[in-house]
């Protein structure tokens, strides 16, 4: 009998592999260091893009809050209305995960939770505590920056610190908030139940100087742009808020030391797009078939390797390139081009237009 597929890591992007991969009669293994449901410091905004894929995978979005317009403010106090031609709609990682994880195992997915993974040495996975794990395939759903890829994230390139809060709020339903600040950008939007997010990523150096006291920071840098404020003002917490750092918005590759690099593992997006969450259940999506086709002897390891590495290095790097250029877009503002961008967006609609539309990709579609 054929060894099964191992996935590290039960994220959007494991999850979806899983399950795809399980409709296609692959016996799957997912190896996952935390239990389920989690937090995880996101935006929580998902692109229309990935509707009707998550539909057939089994999450229901039709009750979801669709959010087709975005308001965005500047540090100066400057605001723009914008129509949002795809739109999208809210969903909280904890809920989406653990319903995802909850799928996978309905459908014979074996889900491994507090299984932490020290070392990966071709087909075989060594756990800290469960002894090895033998693979077919080895597939690196670990996220960014994990010490399993082998990848440095370049000296000064990581220096954003990320921030999530739920919140309760009386804010539109339909509305996406994108508030810049000086070194960062707060996005707020809804999501399920009667739940609000709001995240933000900011440069890690001004919360340094402060001893890491992300209340006097926030007050200190974020409330300088006066629409945030007052929606911090405004919102109520709900539980606590969760913290990550190390950011490199990059491709890393497809394949590493024969592990398939897959989701955030082989490149991330910066926030400001919206379409974190959407390329990581893309990337699910677009490797199962061809990995189904592997695992049968249809394909050979070589060729999946080098699909894996053309989607990688043609289609994500394009994707993320144009996150980079719409984040830098908006953190290089000083007075002249925040009035620029700003009344270009007011006077000229077709201008917010392109640049919402350059920030999404087709519908994604499974392949099975």
């Amino acid at each position: 009998m054929k060894q099964p597929v191992v996935i590290v890591g039960a994220g959007l992007a494991g999850l979806s592999l899983s399950i795809e991969l399980a409709r296609l009669g692959v016996p799957v293994i997912v190896l996952e260091k935390d239990q389920f449901p989690r937090q995880k410091v996101c935006g929580e905004y998902i692109s229309r893009e990935s509707e009707s894929y998550l539909n057939w995978l089994g999450v229901e979005t039709q009750s979801l809050p669709h959010i087709d317009t975005l308001v965005l403010t500047s540090m100066g106090g400057r605001q723009a209305r914008l129509s949002l031609p795809r739109g999208g709609f809210g969903l909280s990682r904890w809920t989406m995960d653990h319903r995802l994880a909850q799928i996978a195992q309905e459908k014979g997915v074996d889900i491994r939770f507090g299984t932490t993974v020290r070392a990966i040495e071709g087909n075989v996975v060594h756990t800290l505590r469960s002894g090895a794990v033998q693979a077919s395939f080895v597939i690196a759903a670990y996220g960014r920056s994990n010490r399993l890829s082998g990848i440095r994230i370049p000296t000064g390139s990581g220096a954003f610190v990320g921030v999530k809060y739920h919140v309760s709020s009386a804010a539109p339903s339909d509305t996406i908030e994108m508030h810049v600040f000086r070194g960062g950008y707060c996005g707020f939007s809804k999501v399920e139940g009667e739940k609000y997010c709001l995240c933000y990523l900011a440069n890690a150096a001004p919360l340094k100087a402060l001893g890491g006291n992300l209340d006097d920071f926030e007050r200190m840098h974020l409330f300088q742009n006066p629409h945030l404020k007052e929606r911090f003002s405004e919102v109520k917490l709900l539980g606590d808020r969760v913290t990550t750092s190390q950011f490199h918005f990059s491709t890393y590759g497809g394949v590493y030391q024969d592990q398939l690099l897959l989701g955030d593992a082989s490149g991330f997006i910066p926030p400001i797009t919206g379409n974190g969450m959407s390329l990581a259940l893309r990337s699910g999506a677009q490797l199962a078939p061809i990995l189904a086709e592997a695992w049968l002897g249809k394909r050979s390891r070589e060729s999946l390797y080098r699909a894996q590495g053309e989607y990688v290095n043609l289609y994500l790097r394009s994707r993320i390139r144009k996150g980079v250029f719409l984040q830098k877009l908006l953190l290089r503002q000083n007075v002249f081009s925040d009035a620029l961008l700003f009344g270009a967006l007011r006077l000229i609609p077709a201008v917010g237009r392109h640049l919402a539309m350059s920030a999404v990709g087709d519908d994604i579609s499974a392949k099975n």
